[in-house]
């Protein structure tokens, strides 16, 4: 009796172990590496033409901004006056270079990051600028956006 138990039990466990692993969410991590590609573009488009709105659509209300030698900029508000203030810059472009993806296995995170060149009017002709960022997208209710940012500039050459 004792044995019809215990393979009952294990039958019982094994069963629900197999029917909660039923349920877990299957990850595309490439497919969402994919949609975080697109908004990427969607935001190097929103600041290469100095698109207040559309950038700013694509931070979390809670997210954070740090910027060289500032204090952090937290919440979408108060991202608006450090936007404000960047699209003010006489760039005259501004490119990404190829850009790195990397998704949780949860699918609720990932960070991308890359190079970018924002080009400057000069006396002698056209100044560039060489920078980096980083950036952290959480996915909240099955929406991808920027939970924090960071960009500085790179060495001179």
């Amino acid at each position: 009796m004792k044995l019809v138990f215990r393979i009952s039990a294990v039958l019982v466990l094994a069963l629900f172990h197999a029917g909660c692993q039923g349920n877990a969410e299957v990850i595309d991590i490439e497919a969402e590496s994919q949609l975080l590609r697109d908004l990427g573009h969607q935001w190097a488009e929103a600041e290469s033409n100095k698109n207040l709105e559309g950038a700013l659509s694509l931070y979390w209300e809670d997210a954070v901004m740090l910027v060289p030698d500032q204090t952090p900029i937290k919440g979408v508000e108060a991202l608006r006056p450090a936007f404000e203030q960047f699209f003010q810059l006489p760039f005259t472009s501004l490119e990404s270079g190829p850009v790195e993806i990397v998704v949780t296995d949860s699918g609720k995170m990932a960070y991308s990051w890359a190079n970018y060149f924002m080009t400057f009017p000069g006396p002698e002709g056209p100044m560039n600028v060489s920078n980096k960022f980083i950036a952290v997208w959480e996915k909240r209710n099955g929406e991808w956006k920027i939970a924090a940012n960071m960009s500085n500039s790179n060495p001179a050459e």
